[in-house]
């Protein structure tokens, strides 16, 4: 017969989820992911599954939920939630819980406020609107202005801002926001003003060596590198026509000069 070990000393814990933290339902992981308290709010693929077919969120519960995420004040973890993907999270269902709250819940914030960017919101298949990211930025520019936001939450906001604003059109629009598009944005809204902020070549190092998401980079980088290849070959093409040109003007001053020439020769 099996001796039973008569040796008790505890062994290394084991970390078990606790039952408390599933996310059984809309109302549990939106709870989890914008409560104050820091929890686990990414669900299993089994959750996901419980999510769609259990019960949805009722009018009272979603008024609360969508009182405490306005504490989000720089829509970091509604960013978080549209990262995961909304689409993920509603499944096949036509009511798309998570798409319609992650809608309302950026209507309310104070950066979203402009007619131009409801719009965005409202009218799904609209494209980007150029004017419009301007408009996010600089609402976030006046919160600062205002002293509504503090100079790093600021920061911190304009970026997760347009983020958001980038994700919805990507997975709202019929046609989706290309790569060269969304570039072009973070360049011009984020990433030129973002800079600026390091002004010391070691401040640019760190920045460049701390990046704690090199994919980001390589593909930043990727996109730039083969937009400065299309304009070489553009600059290249450009200057074969040119060479053309002057090829053909030379051959028409030349035919030129010669009528001038025979011209001359009949007027004597």
């Amino acid at each position: 017969p099996a001796v039973e070990s008569s040796d008790t000393t505890p062994g290394p814990a084991k970390h078990k989820r606790s039952t408390a933290t599933a996310l059984t339902s809309y109302g549990d992981l939106l709870r989890a992911l914008y409560g104050p308290v820091r929890r686990r709010w990414k669900p299993t693929h089994r959750e996901i599954g419980e999510m769609q077919n259990g019960p949805k969120l009722n009018s009272s519960e979603r008024a609360q939920l969508l009182d405490l995420a306005a504490s989000d004040v720089t829509l970091k973890k509604t960013r978080d939630v549209m990262l995961f993907g909304m689409k993920r999270l509603d499944g096949p269902n036509g009511d798309r819980p998570v798409h319609c709250f992650v809608r309302d819940a950026l209507r309310r914030h104070p950066a979203y406020q402009s007619k131009s960017l409801s719009a965005a919101l409202e009218h799904a298949n609209v494209p980007v609107d150029r004017r419009a990211v301007h408009v996010l930025t600089a609402e976030v520019q006046r919160l600062h202005e205002r002293s509504e936001l503090p100079k790093r939450q600021a920061y911190s906001c304009r970026a997760n801002a347009l983020h958001c604003f980038l994700l919805w059109h990507r997975e709202n629009q019929s046609s989706a926001l290309s790569l060269e598009e969304t570039l072009s944005y973070l360049q011009e809204e984020l990433w030129t003003s973002f800079a600026k902020r390091r002004t010391s070549e070691l401040d640019k190092f760190r920045s460049l060596v701390g990046d704690r998401d090199p994919y980001a980079t390589s593909i930043a980088c990727s996109g730039f590198s083969q937009e400065i290849l299309e304009l070489r070959r553009e600059l290249s093409a450009s200057r074969a026509r040119t060479r053309q040109l002057q090829v053909s003007l030379s051959e028409r001053d030349g035919q030129l000069q010669e009528a001038r020439d025979r011209l001359k020769e009949r007027n004597r």
